[in-house]
């Protein structure tokens, strides 16, 4: 990695980190379990983040620059829903795409309705959407 791509990456981690702290004090159990990972920088990974569902979540720093902390951590927090559903173990067989579209719907749900504990009505998160270079529409 180049030390340009290293200080992005570190500037990410920083953001993340500050992130699991904020789920943390904000959604105990959902925070508990994004510090129980490993979350480690993936600049070849070709979309913004993706898990393993065990103990890892990758992200790609070149994307998730463009994110604003509230998009980030809707990132994260979906990571995580992969890992509190299994969803990998769980495929068993089934159309690798349809299966992760169907779980990437369902998990979205649940985050997007994650609300702020200070200011009921007010969501915590927000769906990253809009442009992202390399990426493009979201």
């Amino acid at each position: 990695m180049t030390p340009a791509a290293q200080d992005l990456a570190a500037r990410e981690l920083e953001r993340i980190a500050a992130l699991r702290m904020q789920m943390l004090e904000m959604h105990p159990f959902w925070g508990y379990l994004l510090l129980q990972v490993q979350v480690v920088a993936a600049p070849q990974l070709h979309c913004i983040a993706a898990t393993d569902c065990v103990r890892h979540i990758w992200f790609n720093p070149t994307h998730t620059q463009h994110l604003s902390a509230r998009q980030l951590g809707f990132v994260l927090a979906h990571e995580v829903g992969h890992q509190v559903f299994a969803t990998l173990p769980r495929e068993r067989g089934r159309n690798r795409h349809l299966w992760n579209c169907a779980t990437d719907y369902a998990i979205n749900r649940i985050v997007a309705r994650m609300d702020h504990p200070g200011r009921p009505g007010q969501r915590l998160y927000e769906v990253p959407d809009g442009h992202l270079p390399e990426l493009g529409e979201l």
